[in-house]
């Protein structure tokens, strides 16, 4: 623990604390004045907190810190919680087993509070098998840029239940580019539960780049998007941008309609139906969409007046609005 101190360096350590996982302890605690903190080549397991930046009393808080080469296991709570730091590098390092319910507690690998500033770049850092999220961003005046990253297994308390990586609401200018978050050819072989999503993206969260990043491998899909991200996620393996399907002898409803589970991560931007089969004046048209579905309806191509029996074969296709 350290507080009040400028150009502190840290090499070579393994902080293990006295009560090892009782709460509020941490392997490496600095807050208050600390600014210009470097660690390299450090080992920090089996605590509450591996790593914890945080306030001092007076509230104030650290500035800039780098991390290199060092290993986070083992954490009850999250391996790394930035609450409260201005600037924070984390390189060529790993996350692991953090959060778990085994340990005795839930959280992320690595998570940025609220009070947060400046950049956080974390560029090739393995974060692997944690309670939660991967990488937990809250609601944070911080520009995240994550790069070149290997995010999986995640999720461990709950199948399919958190994302690799998770951008909260509020959430402003981050970029993911390249490495992977899920499992698909990067799978653990020691993982019994996986993520749901790769990336998590809540809504008013604008102004960001997700590029390149291999998403395969997710129970429940590679991107929850929630938010306007048209042109944002482009060139990731993984990432299903269209789906096209046929219902089979499907019975409109009262007002001709036809309600069709699309299974896309977000409100398509555009979608098609035919039908097949159908005899006379008859063809579908759009009604509407949803994050959830699409409504197509059935009419008369003569009147214009909606179809309300018999039984008809929708063959459609929907996108979503990925460049």
């Amino acid at each position: 623990s350290t507080y009040r101190t400028d150009n502190f360096f840290m090499t070579r350590v393994v902080a293990v604390p006295d009560a090892s996982n009782e709460t509020s302890s941490a392997g490496f605690i600095f807050e208050g004045l600390c600014a210009s903190v470097f660690v390299s080549d450090c080992y920090f397991p089996s605590s509450n907190y591996g790593i914890w930046a945080k306030n001092n009393g007076a509230g104030q808080q650290p500035g800039a810190c780098r991390f290199f080469h060092v290993s986070v296991e083992g954490n009850r709570t999250n391996g790394a919680y930035f609450e409260s730091v201005n600037n924070v590098t984390i390189t060529d390092s790993f996350v692991g087993t953090c959060g778990l319910t085994a340990n005795g507690g839930a959280g992320a690998g690595i998570r940025i509070g609220t009070d947060t500033k400046g950049t956080f770049t974390f560029n090739n850092v393995n974060v692997g098998t944690s309670g939660e999220c991967g990488i937990d961003c809250e609601i944070t005046r911080a520009r995240v840029r994550i790069a070149n990253c290997s995010v999986a297994s995640n999720s461990q308390n709950s199948s399919g239940t958190y994302p690799g990586i998770r951008f909260q609401a509020g959430c402003d200018g981050f970029v993911v580019i390249g490495g992977n978050s899920g499992g698909g050819n990067f799978a653990d072989p020691l993982e019994t539960l996986k993520q749901g999503y790769g990336i998590e993206i809540a809504t008013t969260c604008v102004d960001f780049v997700i590029r390149g990043v291999h998403l395969e491998g997710n129970v429940t899909g590679a991107v929850l998007d929630s938010s306007t991200s048209a042109g944002k996620i482009t060139n990731c393996i993984g990432y299903e941008s269209s789906r096209a399907a046929t219902t089979n002898a499907t019975g409109p409803n009262g007002s001709g309609n036809i309600t069709i589970a699309h299974g896309l991560s977000k409100t398509p931007a555009s979608a098609t139906a035919v039908l097949y089969g159908a005899s006379g004046a008859v063809s579908v048209r759009n009604v509407s969409y949803s994050s959830a579905n699409l409504v197509v309806q059935i009419f008369d191509t003569s009147t214009g007046a909606a179809i309300t029996t018999s039984t008809y074969q929708v063959a459609w296709s929907a996108r979503t609005d990925r460049a």
